[in-house]
């Protein structure tokens, strides 16, 4: 799942782990009808572990988690992961993310359920036809989301756009904003106006 921030990739990943936990439970589910797959294991991945007295970057710990992950799998898993290798730089994040996908889908079943604004990551995922992808709405004009998943294409991270409505009655804004567009690579200004 990709898109901008704040337009619900979070909520999302957390509303699927959450009915998924509540019927395996034996709790009520939020929907009137609803098909469930109860994988025998749940691993949801959403916070930044960093820990400076053990002298672990958010990287780290991340890379440590993963370890950790695939020593803990079962028959099935359901494998949530928010914002993969966001702490790092995005094409070596984009390799290792679908490096790790690749591993994951190999061993057993395992379903993976992820959020990310890395381009090669959404690209790649676009293309082969293994995975799914995906984009929430997003309303620029009322900068809202939409609360809709739309399915078969990734979606914009319309940072530049976000930034200049959050940040449009500060006389600074104009600059930044203008100069981050010079500095940004005209095709990636190109393919995230695409995805838009």
């Amino acid at each position: 799942i990709s898109g901008p921030n704040t337009g619900g990739k979070t909520a999302t990943l957390k509303t699927v782990m959450l009915t998924i936990l509540f019927a395996k439970n034996g709790l009520y589910i939020p929907a009137s009808s609803a098909q469930i797959h109860l994988y025998e294991n749940l691993f949801y991945f959403g916070n930044d572990g960093q820990n400076l007295p053990d002298g672990l970057s958010s990287f780290a710990a991340e890379v440590l988690n993963y370890t950790d992950l695939f020593e803990n799998l079962g028959r099935s898993n359901l494998i949530v992961i928010d914002e993969i290798f966001n702490s790092t730089s995005s094409e070596e994040a984009s390799a290792l993310a679908i490096s790790l996908f690749n591993e994951l889908i190999t061993l057993g079943k395992n379903h993976l359920l992820v959020s990310t604004h890395h381009q090669m990551l959404k690209t790649y995922i676009h293309q082969d036809e293994r995975f799914i992808s995906a984009h929430v709405g997003f309303d620029i004009n009322e900068n809202k989301p939409t609360y809709k998943l739309i399915y078969g294409l990734p979606g914009s991270s319309q940072a530049l756009k976000i930034f200049s409505l959050l940040t449009v009655k500060n006389p600074i804004n104009k600059a930044i904003f203008d100069n981050a567009l010079k500095v940004l690579d005209k095709k990636m200004v190109s393919y995230e106006a695409l995805l838009e």
